[in-house]
């Protein structure tokens, strides 16, 4: 099967730059900021997503998702849903299919939000489901932004307290990053004409 792009190791990943989401991030912690958030989505057409829960370490146990981060064309929403409810009208982006939603491995994410909110997910863009199809021995985010974008991330925040009562600039960093990055992968993918056509509805 042809592949769109090169593969590349996991040692060749090391030796490129690395890459962090370097604009407007806006935290989200309380219900009166959430419509103004919301209004700015309604807006947009193509929406990165990625979501973040607190690790555990004990066998068997999973903690909910505590953040939902939403990257749109100026700026990413970081909305620390283990302080509110996930609110209705972000129920209706994750549920209207004119809206892309795009992520990397969001079989995870889908199942932890509907934990907590039952929703019929329309309009969400998998990059590694595409990137499977075509056979690539790796679909992660890292691997991803490594091929197409020629950048390297970093993950090093990922099994970080994502429920603490203050994030750190590190987590925000990384949490924004993972949400702006598939965005950015999707927009380049389209530019070199490989349209990544898998959905989840």
């Amino acid at each position: 099967m042809t592949t769109p792009y090169e593969e590349i190791s996991k040692e060749d990943i090391q030796h490129l730059d690395l890459y962090y989401y370097e604009g407007e991030t806006i935290v989200i912690e309380k219900n009166e900021d959430i419509p103004e958030a919301i209004n700015e989505l309604y807006n947009e057409t193509i929406i990165g997503i990625d979501t973040e829960r607190k690790p555990s370490f004990k066998k068997g146990n999973i903690n909910p998702v505590s953040l939902i981060q939403l990257a749109t064309r100026n700026k990413v929403y970081l909305f620390r849903i283990n302080f509110f409810k996930i609110p209705d009208k972000l129920i209706s982006i994750f549920e209207n299919p004119e809206i892309l939603k795009i992520g990397v491995g969001l079989d995870d994410d889908l199942q932890g939000l509907k934990e907590l909110k039952p929703f019929t997910p329309k309009g969400f863009v998998d990059l590694s489901k595409y990137f499977q199809k075509k056979e690539y021995k790796q679909s992660s985010l890292k691997y991803l932004a490594a091929t197409v974008l020629n950048v390297r991330i970093s993950k090093g925040q990922q099994v970080s307290n994502w429920e603490r009562t203050q994030l750190t600039s590190a987590q925000i960093k990384y949490a924004a990053t993972d949400a702006w990055v598939p965005r950015k992968i999707y927009l380049s993918m389209i530019e070199d004409g490989n349209f990544p056509q898998t959905m989840t509805d």
